[in-house]
């Protein structure tokens, strides 16, 4: 028993009616932050030490269970019931339990955080709305411009609402795995011009210069659409601080076996307390210039979009002279050799081993012994032409396969040794039935 109490999480602190300390496990000296001499002494020395001391003399005392919770010294949210131990009607001494609840009330916060949030968002289309229903309603507005003026703010903000509630949706089924997200090999340079298209007019509109900068464009994996998304986000929220006069530009750079792809604004920035809570969900770095078309969605969702995808986000900024977003995807592995056109393959692989697997007409040990070799030294090849390196191998399986023609192609010779592979195991089966 004193092993199983000494392995448990929480922490257990038992004394006798005595108020000397029977046992305490390791879980709680480190939430009550006792000494190792502590455990020598009655609770009664020590009362400095923990909050769960005055509770454990105060069961000892009047022989009643109590609840309580505190902070550590340590920052920890600590929890803690105490209850009486009895035999019969005697008090024999008092336990308490002890835990850290530090995570739960964090979570609990973010649930509280996340119900104000929703309600403020949601609340805030619909006054807009209300304040325009309303005169429409009482006649207030006589002429036909102001009616319409009414009728734009209202789907605007219908518009807003639509847009919360779809990026709360998104966010849920990204959370709990709803979503699958494909990955397939593709080339990004082409999905950011594409990007910057679709927000031209906007940035040039608004005074902001909006570019895609030349650089790497490998094979990657990714998901075109979630790709977009996350840019979409991301040039949105840049051009929405960049004023007049600045400038947006995408870029891209390989580092880490992962292709980086940068937003980069000369916008206003980023404090540096904010910078760790900008992917938070509802979180606005800059409070004073919220703005009615954001959805305090956007680059939660773009992070959970970029994991999902296998890649990293994160942001660098100095405020007053821009930000920087930067996420990653993955390179897409390089093809084998044995993928590519066979005769331009062959210069690379093993004559013999094509040989002997042919001469057994084994299609899949030829195709096994064509994979590519590393590349030979520049000592070791010379500076014979690959051409002529080719026809050189084709020539040296041409004779060890008894075919004279010097001039044959390799696709020709393929299949002349393949169909002879295959007679020759016909015979030697026919041969073999026939002694059995």
């Amino acid at each position: 028993m004193e092993l199983v109490l000494s392995g448990i999480g929480e922490g257990i602190l038992a004394v006798n009616q005595l108020g000397k300390m029977v046992h305490c496990n390791d879980a709680a000296v480190k939430l009550l932050e006792l000494q190792e001499d502590d455990a020598q002494l009655d609770v009664y020395q020590l009362t400095e030490r923990s909050p769960l001391i005055g509770m454990l003399i105060q069961v000892l005392e009047t022989g009643e269970g109590l609840s309580g919770g505190w902070k550590n010294g340590a920052g920890q949210s600590v929890a803690a019931t105490v209850s009486p131990i009895r035999m019969g009607d005697d008090l024999m001494g008092a336990v308490g339990l002890v835990r850290d609840v530090s995570e739960a009330e964090r979570l609990e916060q973010l649930r509280r955080d996340y119900v104000a949030n929703i309600s403020h968002e949601l609340r805030t289309p619909l006054t807009g709305i209300r304040g325009m229903v309303e005169p429409l309603i009482d006649g207030v507005y006589e002429t036909e411009q102001e009616k319409q003026e009414c009728y734009q703010i209202i789907y605007q903000e219908t518009r807003r609402l639509e847009r919360l509630i779809t990026d709360m949706l998104d966010i849920s089924r990204l959370q709990d795995g709803r979503i699958h997200i494909e990955l397939e090999e593709m080339q990004i340079h082409g999905i950011l011009e594409a990007a910057a298209r679709r927000l031209e007019r906007r940035a040039s509109d608004e005074g902001v210069r909006l570019r895609v900068e030349p650089g790497p464009d490998p094979v990657v994996l990714g998901n075109e659409d979630r790709i977009m998304q996350v840019l979409i986000i991301l040039i949105d929220n840049a051009l929405k601080f960049t004023p007049s006069g600045g400038s947006v530009t995408l870029r891209t750079r390989i580092a880490d076996g992962m292709l980086w792809i940068s937003v980069r604004d000369t916008g206003a920035g980023i404090a540096k307390d904010d910078l760790p809570y900008i992917f938070e969900r509802f979180y606005k770095a800059d409070k004073s210039r919220m703005e009615t078309r954001g959805t305090g969605l956007g680059l939660a969702i773009a992070r959970l979009v970029v994991e999902l995808m296998g890649g990293t986000i994160w942001c660098e900024s100095e405020v007053g002279r821009g930000s920087s977003f930067e996420f990653s995807v993955q390179l897409a592995q390089a093809e084998d050799a044995a993928e590519a056109d066979l005769p331009n393959a062959l210069p690379e692989t093993d004559a013999k081993a094509v040989h002997e697997a042919v001469d057994n007409g084994d299609v899949k040990a030829v195709n096994a012994a064509d994979k590519p070799k590393p590349a030979p030294s520049p000592a070791e090849s010379g500076d014979v032409p690959e051409s002529v390196k080719a026809q050189a191998q084709i020539r040296e399986v041409a004779a060890a396969a008894g075919v004279e023609d010097e001039n044959i192609e390799f696709d020709e010779l393929l299949e002349m040794l393949l169909n002879d592979g295959r007679k020759g195991k016909s015979s030697d089966t026919d041969g073999n039935d026939r002694k059995g």
